[in-house]
């Protein structure tokens, strides 16, 4: 819905920050899992997105349990995503897929089908598939798990395609921050399409800067 009228600079940036807050998070919760043993990794993972079905299908009312769990689904699935690009051509293959389908399923499909349920007072499965933050007695869905996992899989693959740190996580996070703001002058918008337009123009930049990398190992292979 509509933004409160009242203090609507002070609640776009909280938005803000709190997309920046959680997508750093899931990315890091996924590099934390990276550096661990491989059989650790896999174990806490794993048992990560059974906790997360399982709240899935309980939906406990506690109030604090749907973020929480948000965040730890994102970190786990991302990480496992994340060990299946072992390039930045896998990575954007990966994310020009997930776009796709993130844009027909806010149109017209799935998302679009929850989001309405959940508006219309019919499911609250919404709220345990987004981080949600309270403000003026509203609440506001800021980013969903399946944006988390996306790009704290997309991080990994393209920091063991290129050998960046930090540079792929600033063009992922801009490309969410841009679905974000596009979000907010058009009453919502899918995040991911704007998520690999980021992780896109990162890989094109670093080949660009880096041209005797880009068929061997960092784009075509």
């Amino acid at each position: 819905g509509d933004l409160p009228r009242n203090g609507l600079t002070m609640t776009v940036l909280v938005l803000a920050l709190v997309l920046l807050g959680s997508s750093v998070l899931g990315v890091a919760g996924a590099s934390v899992l990276g550096s661990l043993k491989r059989r650790t990794s896999l174990s806490i993972s794993l048992g990560g997105c059974v906790v997360y079905a399982s709240i899935l299908i309980w939906q406990p009312p506690l109030p604090w349990v749907p973020n929480l769990s948000v965040l730890l689904a994102g970190s786990c699935f991302g990480f496992l995503f994340g060990r299946l690009l072992g390039s930045s051509a896998a990575v954007l293959a990966f994310l020009s897929t997930a776009a796709a389908v993130d844009f027909f399923s806010f149109s017209d499909g799935l998302t679009n089908q929850i989001v309405e349920s959940y508006r219309a007072g019919g499911s609250t499965l919404l709220r345990y598939l987004a981080v949600f933050v309270m403000m003026d007695g509203r609440e506001f869905a800021v980013v969903g798990v399946s944006d988390l996992a996306i790009i704290a899989a997309a991080y990994l693959g393209l920091r063991r395609g290129t050998g960046s740190e930090w540079e792929p996580a600033g063009w992922l996070l801009l490309g969410l921050l841009s679905a974000f703001f596009f979000g907010l002058l058009q009453g919502g918008a899918p995040g991911i399409p704007f998520l690999a337009a980021g992780g896109w123009a990162f890989v094109l930049l670093h080949n660009r800067r880096r041209p005797h990398l880009t068929i061997r190992g960092h784009f075509w292979v």
